[in-house]
C-alpha cells in the first residue's frame, strides 16, 4: 500500500479535519430525528369508541363508563379499545340512562366494534395513529410504517453507496439531503395514508444515503492515529440529535409541526455541505482526478499551516505515483468485488454478520422506551443522553486496544448479560432490568466499533460500498427485532433474550477472525484489500511462501493460501 497521503502531506487531524468533522457531525442529527421520531408520531395511546354528536357535551369518564365494555388483557383491567354496547339507534334510548348506576343486562350483552374513536390528549395533541385511526383492525398498519422506513434505509444504503464510490461522497451527500428535505416535507402535506408511507421511504432512502456518506468521508480524510476518535465523536451527533427530538416533540406535541421541523433542518446542512464541505482526496485519487485532489490538498495544508517548502515536492511525488497506476482505479467496481476473492470475502461475511447482529440485539434491547412508565419525552430524552458514556468509553478503549479485542469483548459481555436474564428469578425484576440495560450499553458500544472497524478494513475503491451493504444487513437486523421480541408474548419472556445474548456472543467470537486495523494505513485498492491482515501472517508462518495478489478484474488469477 502507499504511504497515507492525507497524514503525510495535511497531518494526522487539524483544522481542515475538524472543519470536516463538524459538517459530519451535524449528520447524526438528521439520522436521528427520522429514525426515531416515529415514536412520537405513532405512540400507544388510550383510545375508545367517540360519542356521537348529540352527547358531546357529556364528560368521557360518564361515556366510557356507560357505553365501554370492560376487559382484561395480560393481567390488566382497562376499558375496550375496540369495542363498546349497543344501545340503539335513537338519541332517547341512551339517554333513558344516563342517570343509571350501571346498565341493564340486556344492553351488556350486546356488544358492537367502533364506528370512530375518541383519543386521550393527556400527552399528544395529533398524531398519525388518530388522523387516519391507526387501531384496532387497522393497527397492522402502524407496523407497516416501520417497515417501510426500515426497508428505504436498506436499499438506500445499496444504491447511495454505489452511488457515492461512483460519482463521490460529497455529490451524494447533497442529493441525498435534498431528496430527505423535499420527501419530508411532502410527507408532512401528505392527505393519504399510503402517500405518507412512499414518502416516508423516499425519507429513509436519502438519511441512509446522508449517513453512509458522510461517515466514510471523515474516516478518509483523517490520519490512521485519529480515525476512531473522530468517529465516535461523529457518532455523538446521534445521541445529541436524539436529545434534541425529545425537546422538540415536547414542545410541538403534534406530530405535522415536528415532521416539518425534522425535514426543514436539514437545509442548514446543505447550505453549509455546499460551501465548505470538500470532496474526499483520497476518492478523487482513486477515480485518477490528480489536479482536483491537489487542489483540495493544497487548501488543506494551508488551513492546518502545514505547507512547509517540502510539502509541494512531497505533494507532487505522492500523487505522481497514484497517477501512475491510474488506470486500473476507473474500473467501475460493483458488489461482487466484496466477495470475489477470499481474503476480502472472509471480511465481508463476518462484517455482514456482525453488522446483523449489532442492530438486532440494540433494537431488540432499545424497543418501547416511549411506553415505559414515566413521560415518554423525559425516557428518549434519558435513552440518548445515557449513550454517551457508551461513546466516551469506546474512544478511550479503542485508542489502548485496538478495534479487534474491544469489539469481541462487548459483544461477548453483552451477550452474556443478556443469556443470564432468563436465569434470574421473576421476583427480581430490579436485576433483569438490570442486566438488560447494561447489554445495551455494551452494544452501543460495540455498534459504534463496528463502523469504525469496517470502514478501515474496506479498500477505498469500494469502501462506500462496504459500508453500504454492511448498513443493509443492520437494517435487517433491526426489522428481525421486533418479531423476535413477539416470541416473548406468544412463548416465553425468556426466549428474547437468549436469542440476543447467544448470537452476540457468537459474533463476537467471529470477530477474532479479522485483523486488527489500529494505526494502520487504510487499503486502496482491491489487491490491498486482499493482502490488508494477510500477508503479515502468511509470511510469518512460511517466510519462503508468496503471496500472489489479483489484479482488479483477472479472474483467472487466484490467492495462495
Amino acid at each position: 500500500m502507499a504511504e497515507d497521503v492525507i497524514t503525510h502531506l495535511v497531518g494526522d487531524f487539524g483544522p481542515w479535519q475538524r472543519r470536516v468533522l463538524f459538517l459530519s457531525w451535524l449528520v447524526g442529527f438528521s439520522v436521528a430525528f427520522h429514525n426515531l421520531a416515529v415514536s412520537f408520531f405513532m405512540p400507544n395511546i388510550d383510545h375508545w369508541c367517540s360519542r356521537p354528536p348529540f352527547l358531546s357535551n357529556i364528560s368521557y369518564d360518564l361515556w366510557k363508563n356507560l357505553t365501554i365494555p370492560i376487559e382484561e388483557i395480560r393481567g390488566q383491567v382497562r376499558y375496550s379499545q375496540c369495542q363498546m354496547y349497543e344501545l340503539g339507534d335513537e338519541d332517547n334510548y341512551l339517554l333513558n340512562y344516563l342517570n343509571m348506576t350501571e346498565l341493564p343486562a340486556t344492553v351488556i350483552n350486546r356488544s358492537v366494534s367502533c364506528a370512530s374513536w375518541d383519543y386521550d390528549r393527556s400527552l399528544y395533541k395529533g398524531t398519525i395513529v388518530e388522523k387516519w385511526n391507526l387501531v384496532c383492525e387497522r393497527e397492522a398498519l402502524r407496523s407497516l410504517m416501520q417497515t417501510s422506513y426500515m426497508v428505504g434505509f436498506l436499499v438506500g444504503s445499496i444504491v447511495f453507496g454505489t452511488i457515492s464510490d461512483r460519482f463521490g461522497r460529497r455529490t451524494t451527500a447533497l442529493l441525498s439531503i435534498l431528496i430527505s428535505i423535499i420527501a419530508g416535507i411532502s410527507a408532512a402535506l401528505s392527505p393519504y395514508y399510503w402517500l405518507f408511507l412512499l414518502m416516508r421511504f423516499i425519507v429513509a432512502l436519502g438519511v441512509a444515503g446522508l449517513a453512509n456518506s458522510g461517515f466514510v468521508l471523515v474516516i478518509e480524510v483523517c490520519g490512521p492515529t485519529k480515525r476512531s476518535t473522530v468517529a465516535v465523536i461523529k457518532e455523538l451527533g446521534f445521541a445529541v440529535g436524539l436529545m434534541v427530538l425529545a425537546g422538540l416533540a415536547y414542545l410541538w406535541r403534534d406530530w405535522f409541526p415536528l415532521q416539518l421541523t425534522i425535514s426543514i433542518f436539514p437545509l442548514i446542512t446543505f447550505v453549509l455541505y455546499y460551501w465548505f464541505l470538500p470532496e474526499s482526496p483520497r476518492w478523487l485519487l482513486t477515480r485518477n482526478r490528480i489536479a482536483d485532489a491537489e487542489k483540495i490538498l493544497h487548501k488543506a495544508a494551508l488551513l492546518n499551516n502545514t505547507s512547509a517548502p517540502n510539502v509541494s515536492s512531497d505533494r507532487r511525488e505522492i500523487l505522481n505515483n497514484h497517477k501512475r497506476a491510474g488506470p486500473a482505479n476507473l474500473i467501475v467496481h460493483t458488489v461482487v468485488d466484496l466477495l470475489r476473492t477470499p481474503n476480502l470475502r472472509k471480511i465481508s461475511l463476518n462484517m455482514f454478520f456482525c453488522w446483523f447482529i449489532n442492530a438486532f440485539v440494540y433494537y431488540g434491547l432499545s424497543l418501547g422506551v416511549v411506553d415505559l412508565d414515566g413521560n415518554p419525552y423525559l425516557n428518549v430524552f434519558i435513552s440518548g443522553l445515557m449513550e454517551i458514556p457508551a461513546y466516551v468509553l469506546t474512544i478511550f478503549v479503542l485508542h489502548q486496544w485496538g478495534r479487534q479485542y474491544p469489539l469481541c469483548f462487548f459483544m461477548v459481555i453483552g451477550g452474556i448479560s443478556c443469556s443470564i436474564m432468563p436465569a434470574v428469578p421473576q421476583d427480581m425484576d430490579v436485576v433483569k432490568v438490570v442486566l438488560a440495560m447494561f447489554g445495551k450499553f455494551c452494544i452501543t458500544s460495540s455498534f459504534e466499533i463496528v463502523y469504525i472497524y469496517g470502514a478501515e478494513l474496506y479498500p477505498t475503491t469500494i469502501r462506500n460500498m462496504g459500508i453500504g451493504c454492511s448498513c443493509m444487513c443492520a437494517r435487517v437486523g433491526s426489522a428481525v427485532a421486533p418479531l423476535v421480541r413477539y416470541l416473548g408474548v406468544v412463548l416465553d419472556p425468556n426466549v428474547p433474550p437468549a436469542v440476543y445474548g447467544s448470537l452476540a456472543v457468537t459474533s463476537g467470537l467471529l470477530v477474532l477472525l479479522l485483523p486488527e486495523t489500529k494505526n494502520r494505513s487504510l487499503p486502496e485498492t482491491l489487491e490491498d484489500g486482499e493482502n490488508f491482515g494477510r500477508k503479515e501472517r502468511s509470511s510469518s508462518e512460511n517466510p519462503q511462501k508468496k503471496i500472489k495478489a489479483p489484479t482488479q478484474r483477472n479472474k483467472d488469477t487466484s490467492v495462495e493460501d
